[in-house]
């Protein structure tokens, strides 16, 4: 499935989405990878360990279909 992400929606990501009802579904987020680690991006800065900041730390973001 094709989603459409940022503010104006011009960045364009394909996915599998896991359909949970007709109005949304579930995906790998995007931001960190899945793993839910944003530390890996700047260690330095943040530490190794920091939970990402869009799917706070779960590695799952919900989407609207």
């Amino acid at each position: 499935m094709r989603i459409d992400r940022g503010f104006h929606r011009e960045n364009v990501a394909i996915c599998d989405v896991d359909v949970s009802s007709g109005i949304a579904g579930e995906i790998a987020c995007l931001e960190c990878g899945g793993d839910g680690n944003w530390g890996k991006f700047a260690p330095e800065i943040v530490g190794a360990d920091y939970p990402c900041n869009d799917c706070k730390g779960t590695g799952r973001m919900w989407v609207s279909l």
